[in-house]
């Protein structure tokens, strides 16, 4: 019933209703992190199951790990994505700002951001959503309608939720976020 209702108010806020309803999957879509982690022999292969919901593996001789956010459209559409990597200052130029001014098929306003353990936080996800929404307004279609609301769903993290200032950025750049439940 929340998704409904979320549909619904694109809806009654997009107008005109003819042209929207042609190009709502353009303005719905999801938000999800992805840790990727590293062992330093490369050995580590965690085998999933369709039976299990959920696959983790322990392991102790794990020593790197970055964290990728990413955005998908239900048009198939790519948004941005912002990388999470352990330390504090990015020391490769080409790897600063705007990843989409130096590669080629990168969607608009993609980074790394430097934290203290590659993982999200508050103060992460703040520093962060200002340009994630310039990213998600830049969308090819999107960036055609700048008074029209999107509409993304972001899993039950605590960052994502208990950031009262960084649910204010994504409302002045007109979108709309729908937490799930967590797992």
């Amino acid at each position: 019933s929340t998704i409904d209702h979320c549909l619904d108010e694109q809806k009654r806020l997009n107008l005109p209703a003819e042209e929207f309803d042609r190009l709502s999957d353009h303005f719905f879509g999801n938000t999800d992190e992805t840790c990727f982690m590293a062992s330093a022999t490369g050995t580590i292969k965690v085998i999933g199951s369709a039976s299990k919901r959920k696959t983790e593996k322990t392991t102790d001789d794990c020593h790197a790990s970055i964290t990728s956010l990413r955005l998908g459209m239900a048009s198939g559409a790519q948004g941005p994505f912002v990388f999470l990597a352990k330390g504090k200052t990015i020391d490769r130029r080409s790897l600063k700002g705007d990843l989409s001014k130096r590669f080629d098929g990168v969607p608009k306003h993609c980074c790394i951001v430097m934290t203290p353990n590659a993982y999200m936080n508050d103060e992460v996800w703040l520093s962060l959503v200002e340009l994630y929404c310039k990213g998600i307004r830049a969308m090819p279609v999107i960036c055609d309608h700048p008074d029209w609301w999107v509409a993304i769903t972001l899993d039950g993290f605590g960052s994502h939720v208990n950031v009262h200032a960084a649910t204010e950025v994504f409302a002045q750049h007109k979108t709309m976020v729908v937490k799930e439940e967590g797992d």
